[in-house]
């Protein structure tokens, strides 16, 4: 294929992007030796090229086009992750007075709110970064306020978190305890964001006031990227049935809005060069309205350049224009390298670029030889054409989602090729609807087909999020193995001259068959393994991730907060789990309802099953819990203390509370049973319940292989005293003291794990 042949301004924005990912990873030194040597190799090709005349002026410049790109990429690099953000780090974990304008809403609820903001001062030194800005309370804040505020500055919870505000240039952010802590100084209503984060949202109400909410919604984040109002289980839908690209700004909408434009210009008969003109600063207009998103920006660079040859006369190379607008956006914003939706972006559009118009050109040639009866066959050809584009734009995305993601929809090419005309009149007629809503008659013809087409795309990625197993992991070992042969094959194929597009397809292949059968074998290996996950979240918050097969049921010990499931992530990822089968609750609290309402828009579970309420607070917060669960299509399952439950075939979970004279909270025992193996999870304190209690828990305790001393319920200053003849060979203590403690009182040696995040069990089937 050989598609770096004779382009070498798309060589070296390659090697531009290339170096972008090294240097990221790469320790500073390292970035500037590489620099240093990247600038010598480009001196010394000038100067054999103009001085000694020994290279070819092809070769002298490609070489020195690529050094420097590659000394560009890790200079914006270095300045970007090792000066930047190494001087904002600093100010982690510490109270600071910062001067801030509020650019836009992020999130807002009755409990909290959130907001993006630019800092201009902190502690009265003066500095210009982008911050979140967490306020614990539901905040009257607007964009445009100018605000002084005295906040905590952390880091973020979670790696998926920390790489998600870091790909849109965040790397702090602030939390406000209380609305006295906020002070609004003045208002900014001029600044460029917020002038044009105003518009968009006006022109959001437009489609919300007219309308019905869901038409309106998918209106305003299709062809405005506002996703404010979407709604969580909306995106959660569009991403299992691999569908979420459409909700992504990207070339579809630039090319749809741009192509309209440009079809109008010219009915008006405007010039060509002219037409161009409007059409680049359109294009750019357009991009800042909808907030900069990063796969606009491809989009919208491509396109300029696109304009550009026209006003030059010149001719345009896709593959160059995708290279340079991936190198262009990675110069302005380097913190791109940490997107997934650029590289999703950019990799979709180069397995397109590179495949899809062989593909094309073969079916024009098989067609073609059918003469007038071609014209019957366009529409089939039209869906095998967007099939062929899903299937290859798929190829490179797979490395992507392994990277980022660690899973894919198996229905994303059928999305794609189901939901491209639905897309298509959203984003046409949602223009024409803001054109024309002052119109009664024309404006109710395009809001039925509006609401036709977007009920059309949310019932089938609903109707697709419900099939089982639809997302795969690519949480495996081996995984890493796969991905390298992939890029491997892909460069592979970027690289080797052969004009047979079918042989270039073969490495692609035995990688997929290798994945596969690498994935059942792994899969038959482990049929008989049940592993558990001790999460320790917080000292009143413990959670339990059960697993087998890639189904995972979460046991919910302690008070439920989000921070508790918040925590179990990496371990449902890692037990490969795209779906939780159920959650088990062990009892009621009111952080459940907010917890859980998260969960359901988040993740998606089949089953629920919670406690018989005792009493008639937690027949209260049970009804509130089992509103939203019906909501959500989470089924319902009511068990009583002490009952056994089946969560797999032959494993089953039992979970019991005991009361304690000291402590309203409960002590929690639940032990997790396979035919060979116990593991028990006992909470503190639990040698001071009733003489019958002790006794039955000390009989579960006994028949342990495996014993887990939690931190849920009351503390304890006494002897975590177990039958002596108790056979369990591995203890794991949620703290160092109570761990020392037991082992100091202990009689025989004894072998644990400390919790500091989560630890992992196997329990024999």
């Amino acid at each position: 294929m050989a598609i770096f042949n004779k382009r070498p301004l798309f060589t070296a924005c390659i090697l531009y992007l290339l170096f972008a990912v090294i240097g990221y990873f790469a320790p500073p030194a390292i970035k500037i030796v590489t620099l240093v040597f990247a600038l010598i190799v480009a001196f010394s090709f000038a100067i054999l090229k103009f001085a000694f005349k020994k290279v070819g002026a092809y070769t002298a410049l490609c070489v020195i086009m690529s050094s420097l790109m590659v000394a560009l990429s890790l200079f914006s690099s270095y300045r970007y992750f090792n000066v930047y953000a190494d001087s904002i780090e600093k100010y982690h974990n510490e109270t600071h007075t910062i001067e801030a304008l509020v650019t836009s809403n992020r999130t807002y609820d009755a409990n909290y709110s959130t907001y993006n903001v630019t800092v201009r001062r902190i502690d009265g030194k003066a500095t210009d970064h982008k911050a979140i800005l967490n306020c614990t309370y539901a905040s009257e804040l607007e964009p445009g306020f100018l605000i002084i505020a005295n906040v905590s500055a952390e880091d973020f919870d979670s790696d998926i978190t920390k790489m998600s505000m870091h790909s849109d240039g965040i790397f702090i952010q602030y939390t406000s305890a209380d609305d006295a802590s906020v002070l609004v100084t003045d208002e900014d209503d001029l600044h460029p964001l917020v002038m044009l984060s105003e518009l968009n949202t006006r022109l959001s109400r437009v489609f919300r006031a007219k309308l019905d909410e869901n038409t309106a919604e998918i209106c305003a984040a299709m062809l405005l990227g506002n996703k404010n109002r979407l709604g969580n289980v909306v995106e959660r839908d569009f991403s299992r049935a691999g569908a979420s690209h459409l909700l992504a700004l990207s070339g579809l909408h630039v090319s749809i809005i741009m192509g309209m434009l440009m079809l109008l210009l010219k009915k008006l008969r405007v010039p060509t060069k002219a037409i161009a003109l409007i059409l680049i600063a359109g294009s750019i207009f357009y991009l800042l309205l909808t907030g900069v998103k990063i796969s606009a920006a491809r989009s919208v660079i491509m396109v300029l350049l696109v304009y550009l040859s026209l006003l030059s006369s010149r001719q345009h190379d896709s593959l160059t224009s995708l290279s340079f607008a991936g190198a262009m956006i990675m110069l302005i914003s380097p913190c791109s390298v940490l997107d997934a939706g650029f590289w999703m972006s950019f990799g979709a559009t180069l397995g397109i670029l590179i495949y899809v118009p062989f593909f094309n050109d073969l079916i024009g040639t098989l067609t073609g030889k059918l003469g007038n009866k071609a014209k019957l066959l366009k529409p089939v050809t039209t869906v095998v054409s967007a099939l062929i584009a899903g299937v290859f734009a798929l190829i490179p995305l797979i490395i992507v989602l392994f990277v980022f993601i660690k899973q894919i929809s198996l229905a994303s090419v059928l999305s794609s090729a189901v939901l491209a005309i639905p897309a298509y009149l959203i984003i046409l007629f949602s223009l024409l609807f803001l054109v024309f809503s002052k119109i009664p008659f024309i404006a109710f013809v395009i809001a039925k087909v509006l609401s036709f087409s977007a009920r059309f795309m949310t019932g089938y990625c609903a109707e697709i999020s419900k099939a089982e197993n639809i997302v795969v992991s690519l949480n495996y070992p081996f995984a890493t193995i796969a991905t390298i042969a992939l890029c491997a094959a892909f460069a592979y194929s970027m690289i080797k001259k052969s004009k047979n597009m079918f042989r270039s397809l073969i490495p692609f292949a035995l990688t997929l068959i290798f994945f596969v059968g690498a994935m059942c074998v792994y899969n038959y290996s482990e049929k008989d393994t049940v592993s558990v996950y001790y999460a320790n979240a917080a000292s009143t918050s413990d959670m339990l991730v059960i697993s087998s097969n890639g189904e995972s049921i979460i046991c919910d010990i302690g008070s439920g907060s989000n921070n508790s499931y918040y925590s179990i992530s990496d371990a449902v990822s890692e037990a490969r789990s795209t779906e939780i089968r159920a959650i088990i609750l062990s009892r009621y609290t009111r952080r459940h309802v907010s917890s859980l309402y998260n969960v359901f828009t988040n993740r998606k579970v089949k089953e629920l099953w919670i406690p018989y309420p005792s009493n008639d607070d937690d027949y209260y917060k049970m009804v509130r819990i089992v509103e939203y669960a019906e909501r959500y299509g989470v089924a319902i399952r009511v068990y009583r203390d002490g009952e056994t439950l089946c969560i797999f075939e032959d494993t089953h979970i039992t979970l019991r509370s005991y009361k304690i004279d000291r402590s309203v909270t409960a002590i929690s025992l639940v032990s997790i049973d396979t035919p060979k193996e116990r593991l028990v999870y006992c909470s503190p304190a639990f040698n001071e319940t009733e003489e019958e209690s002790i006794e039955e828990i000390n009989g579960i305790l006994a028949d342990a292989d495996y014993i887990i001393f939690g931190n849920k319920g009351p503390k304890t200053k006494t002897d975590y005293s177990i039958p002596s003849d108790n056979k369990a060979t591995l203890i794991a203590f949620s703290d160092e003291t109570r761990a020392a403690y037991y082992k100091e009182s202990s009689e025989r040696p004894i072998s644990y794990s400390l919790v500091t995040d989560h630890c992992k069990f196997c329990l024999n089937d």
